[in-house]
């Protein structure tokens, strides 16, 4: 549906670029659609439209960047499965598309096409988004959740979507969020890390309405969760990974079907962001190129290989701008 943004539908197993973008600062990707913050702090996407109907043709998707409306002064974005949402520079956050599980967190569950802002929300300094739910870190350490709940991904004992907003027990100084499709982690002050959701989301072995800490992770500094496993890049630029290996996800063949705690993502000494696909890891090394791994069925390695991979490989012509 047109989610890299050439101006076509076909499926590229190396990287191709987006039309007309040359100032991007971040991207987010959501299941068909991707979108880019741009240094002027305004957003483009592209990709499947899902508020469109499919007799609108010229709505339901954008092969190429399409302008969001109303978006001014964001620092930061994120995307979830059909909606995505925006922080701006005054600490708001807002957020736009499908609304059905309260992911828009403005008290409704009114799908639209516009941004709006989320309910009751401020001083927020981070945000992540997975499939119909959205969390936010605060300046003080907290973390609020909004959207679906039906594996307790919001950290509260209801299993109740919150169309706004609510506290996550037991997280008092988190510094770093990020969202899974049924679960949640946030890298914490002190370099360690605690997770919350159901069974899809983490090992079969450990499913937890509140947050509970990860075994063998220390010194993390940021996080990125697939569907079902969750990474953590530490401050000496090494990635640990847990969760379930079946796509080979977690960078690591020493591990059958799943690991309750983090294991070394091989061949990476040297990243300084990482990010997840739903069963592929990637990470940006200080020189600027980027190396992947796990499931490459539809080529998300960047590189024409068999269907998975369990050692990092690096994508041919992607490097960062302005890296060494």
């Amino acid at each position: 549906m047109g989610q890299l943004g050439c101006g076509s539908t076909a499926y590229s197993d190396t990287p191709v670029r987006p039309k007309g973008i040359s100032d991007a600062v971040a991207v987010a990707v959501g299941l068909e659609h991707t979108c880019v913050l741009l240094s002027d702090g305004t957003v483009k996407c592209w990709g499947k439209n899902l508020l469109s109907y499919p007799s609108d043709e010229a709505t339901f998707y954008s092969l190429t960047p399409t302008g969001v409306a109303g978006i001014q002064g964001a620092v930061s974005i994120s995307a979830g499965r059909a909606h995505t949402c925006a922080l701006l520079a005054d600490g708001t956050v807002k957020c736009w598309g499908y609304n059905v599980s309260g992911q828009l967190g403005n008290g409704t569950t009114v799908t639209s096409y516009e941004p709006v802002t989320v309910k009751g929300l401020s001083s927020v300094v981070g945000i992540s988004g997975s499939w119909a739910h959205t969390c936010a870190v605060l300046a003080n350490g907290t973390v609020k959740c909004w959207g679906g709940n039906i594996t307790s991904q919001l950290g509260s004992l209801s299993s109740r979507y919150k169309s706004s907003p609510v506290a996550v027990q037991g997280i008092t100084d988190a510094v770093g969020i990020a969202a899974g499709v049924a679960h949640i982690c946030a890298v914490l002050a002190d370099g360690t890390v605690k997770c919350w959701g159901k069974g899809i989301g983490m090992p079969k072995a450990w499913s937890s309405e509140l947050p509970e800490e990860v075994g063998g992770v220390s010194k993390a500094i940021a996080l990125a969760a697939g569907r079902n496993h969750t990474c953590a890049l530490l401050n000496d630029g090494r990635v640990q990974c847990w969760g379930s290996n079946i796509y080979l996800q977690l960078g690591s063949k020493r591990v059958r079907g799943e690991s309750k705690r983090a294991v070394g993502a091989r061949r990476i000494r040297d990243g300084k962001a990482i990010a997840a696909g739903f069963f592929h890891t990637c990470s940006l090394a200080s020189d600027g190129t980027v190396s992947c791994w796990g499931d490459n069925g539809s080529g998300q390695l960047g590189v024409p290989l068999a269907e998975e991979a369990s050692l990092a490989v690096v994508v041919p012509g992607a490097k960062a701008a302005g890296a060494k």
